[in-house]
C-alpha cells in the first residue's frame, strides 16, 4: 500500500526502507501551475538515502574535496574542480557511434551493487503527491559512485529493458516529473549522449546540485515555433523547450525538419 509523505514522518520511511528497497512514486502530469505538496519530504528522503549509501562505502572518493567557482567574463562559466572524478571514476565504454547498441557484456546498471541502489521510482497517473510503497519498481534511483556534487544521483528508466544511451520520451517525462516533484531550484536533471561524454552506454539521466546560475540558463533566446526557442549569442547552437502545459506534452514535442531548418 502507498504511504503519503504528507502524513507520515521521515523516521518511519527510513526504518521501513532499511528493511526492504522501497519505491517512490511521483505525479506524471505536472504543469507549471501545479503545487507539488511534498517537495521538502522528497528532498529529505533522497538526501537521507544518499548519505546512507555514502556511509556504506558506495562512493569512489570524497566529493567534499571538490570546489566550484565562476569564471569572470561574458558568459560566466561555472568551473568545477574534481580531480578524483577524472582519476578514480569507473572506466568508460569505448564509444564509436551515438547509436551504438547496448552491450550486455560491458558494465551496465544491471550490475550495480545493492548499496548503490537507493530506491525504485515510478510515475503515477492518479496521485497528486509523492508517495512511498514497499513494492518493486521497473525504474530506479541510484547513487552516482563518482559524483560531481553531494547528492548526485542517476535516474534509470527501466534498466532491465537494456536500452542504450539514447534519449527517449519516457526518459524525458520521468526526468521532468522528478525535477518538478523535487521542487529544488539547485537541482539539475541532465542527459549526455554517447560521444558527448556519456561513459556508460545504458539509458540514464543525472540529477545533481549546483547553486550557481549556469550560462545556458540565462542567455537570450529567440522564438522558433510552438514551445521551441533557439539559443542566441551562445558559443554553441541549441534549442530551448518551454514547459507550458504538462510533462507529457513536452516529452512528445516533435517538430518537422522543415520547421527547424533555416
Amino acid at each position: 500500500a502507498g504511504v503519503s509523505t504528507q502524513s507520515t514522518g521521515m523516521n518511519y520511511f527510513i526504518t521501513e526502507m532499511q528493511m526492504s528497497k522501497a519505491s517512490v512514486s511521483f505525479p506524471r502530469c505536472l504543469g507549471p501551475e501545479t503545487v507539488a505538496v511534498s517537495h521538502t519530504m522528497l528532498r529529505d528522503l533522497i538526501h537521507t538515502l544518499w548519505n546512507d549509501s555514502k556511509s556504506s562505502g558506495a562512493l569512489r572518493y570524497d566529493v567534499a574535496e571538490s570546489c566550484t567557482r565562476m569564471i569572470e567574463g561574458k558568459h560566466k562559466y561555472c568551473l568545477d574542480w574534481n580531480e578524483h572524478r577524472f582519476a578514480n571514476k569507473r572506466p568508460s565504454h569505448k564509444i564509436h557511434s551515438i547509436h551504438q547498441p547496448f552491450d550486455a557484456d560491458a558494465f551496465n546498471f544491471n550490475k550495480l551493487k545493492d548499496r548503490e541502489v537507493l530506491c525504485g521510482i515510478s510515475l503515477s497517473d492518479e496521485s497528486e503527491c509523492v508517495s512511498v510503497s514497499m513494492g518493486t519498481s521497473k525504474s530506479l534511483l541510484v547513487i552516482n559512485d563518482s559524483p560531481i556534487s553531494e547528492h548526485h544521483i542517476l535516474l534509470l528508466p527501466s534498466p532491465k529493458d537494456c536500452s542504450n544511451q539514447t534519449l527517449s520520451k519516457d526518459a524525458i517525462e520521468m526526468g521532468l516529473s522528478f525535477l518538478i516533484s523535487l521542487g529544488d531550484p539547485d537541482t539539475r536533471v541532465v542527459f549526455n549522449s554517447l560521444r558527448a561524454f556519456a561513459s556508460i552506454n545504458h539509458l540514464h539521466l543525472h540529477a545533481y546540485q549546483c547553486k550557481e546560475v549556469l550560462p545556458v540558463e540565462s542567455c537570450a533566446v529567440e522564438h522558433l515555433a510552438g514551445c521551441c526557442y533557439t539559443l542566441q549569442d551562445y558559443p554553441v547552437p541549441g534549442f530551448v523547450f518551454q514547459l507550458e502545459t504538462d510533462t507529457i506534452q513536452l516529452a512528445q514535442v516533435d517538430f518537422p525538419s522543415t520547421q527547424i531548418n533555416r
